[in-house]
């Protein structure tokens, strides 16, 4: 090549018309005329971006007017657009591939880009009059800094140090419920129950980790289901049998007692805790009745039927023997528990436990036992249930 550019070829340069190998011919006469250098930024960019201006949008440094006016100048030019896109495709790339993988081990003073614009402004005196030589002589500046410049920077090549052998963790828990499998594990996390809310993740880790059951007050002052057992001699038959010492979720509860052989009828009455009647049945030939009205939740209730046979009252529970009492589920617990039975009704324990804090134990033990069959090598459906036992006692 002639000791300097011709103008055929400056403006083929500037228009990105030269072939590959006169195009490497004309880049390095760049390189080392500082003349021609001068000739095509005159011909061609007195317009456009510089290099410093280039690399400071692309980090994000300009501010203000600085900012405005090179946003606006990239609104209109094409040309100094490409050559940003071309920087942060090699800034976020090429660069930080780089980073990672290769650390020198004596690092300069000057910045990523000042190295970068010292190689780019020996060689051409805008930012990027084109796309494929923007990557070309990037590709040719990390050559030359990796292979040549030893003297400046001392390559260092790591292989990633084996990762250390992670111990597996331990569960503490895992149970079949709701279609699915919890588990909990010794970190205190609980998989398998994503879908519920968070005091109900809580309960189920509770449960979990200790399955005993505290007893509910909502048992206390019920007395004991052998309140049912009423009578003597021959009147032992004729007895009450339910609701007795029970939580009910119903405030129309269904009423039943044993028959009394030859009874011409039966009359039931309900009263409340200062034994004031709520509800009274007429005549009744059948052995069971429910109130014509709800019953006030939240309230205990007592209640007796009276046989009439040959002209005589016999009263089940008779006098003396303890009364047959029952609470009815407060409206605010009602409402919990129907709300969960209908978003959450495959989580037998979930429902088990909400029933079993309410006092409602025939309902709590009818979703134990499901879970136990889910689950039939499991100690914490058995623990559940022996836990129902000593609450009924």
């Amino acid at each position: 090549m002639s000791s300097h550019l011709t103008d055929n070829q400056v403006a083929a340069f500037c228009q990105r018309a030269l072939a590959a190998a006169e195009l490497l011919r004309v880049d390095d006469h760049l390189a080392e005329c500082d003349s021609c250098r001068q000739r095509l930024a005159q011909a061609e960019f007195p317009q456009h971006l510089s290099f410093e201006q280039a690399a400071d949008f692309v980090d994000g440094r300009l501010t203000g007017e600085a900012l405005q006016l090179t946003g606006d100048h990239l609104a209109t030019c094409n040309l100094c657009r490409a050559a940003i896109d071309d920087l942060q495709i090699f800034r976020s790339e090429v660069a930080d591939e780089l980073s990672r993988n290769v650390q020198p081990a004596i690092i300069e003073a000057e910045s990523f880009w000042q190295q970068v614009k010292s190689f780019f402004v020996a060689r051409s005196p805008v930012v990027a009059y084109s796309a494929g030589l923007i990557l070309l002589l990037a590709g040719a500046w990390l050559a030359r800094q990796l292979v040549f410049n030893k003297d400046k920077a001392q390559v260092v090549i790591t292989n990633p140090s084996p990762s250390p052998e992670v111990a597996p963790v331990k569960l503490l828990a895992q149970l079949n419920d709701g279609g699915g499998q919890l588990a909990l594990d010794e970190r205190g996390v609980l998989s398998g129950a994503e879908n519920l809310p968070a005091d109900f993740q809580q309960l189920l880790k509770q449960i979990l980790t200790d399955p005993r059951l505290e007893r509910p007050a909502a048992l206390n002052g019920l007395g004991s289901p052998s309140a049912a057992l009423m009578g003597g001699g021959e009147k032992a038959a004729f007895t009450v049998i339910e609701p007795v010492a029970k939580v009910l979720l119903t405030n129309q509860p269904v009423l039943r007692w044993r028959a009394l052989p030859g009874v011409s009828h039966y009359e039931v009455e309900i009263f409340d805790e200062q034994f004031e009647s709520v509800a009274k049945s007429e005549q009744l030939t059948e052995t069971s009745w429910r109130p014509p009205k709800p019953l006030a939740r939240g309230r205990v209730y007592n209640w007796q039927v009276k046989a009439v046979k040959d002209n005589q009252d016999f009263k089940a529970p008779q006098a003396g023997a303890p009364l047959a009492r029952f609470r009815v589920v407060a409206g605010k617990d009602a409402e919990a528990i129907e709300q969960a039975r209908a978003q959450f009704e495959a989580s037998h324990l979930l429902l088990g436990r909400l029933y079993a804090e309410a006092g409602l134990l025939e309902e709590a033990e009818r979703e134990f036992r499901a879970l136990e069959k889910a689950n039939p090598g499991s100690a914490i459906p058995k623990q559940l249930l022996d836990g129902l036992r000593k609450l009924r006692h």
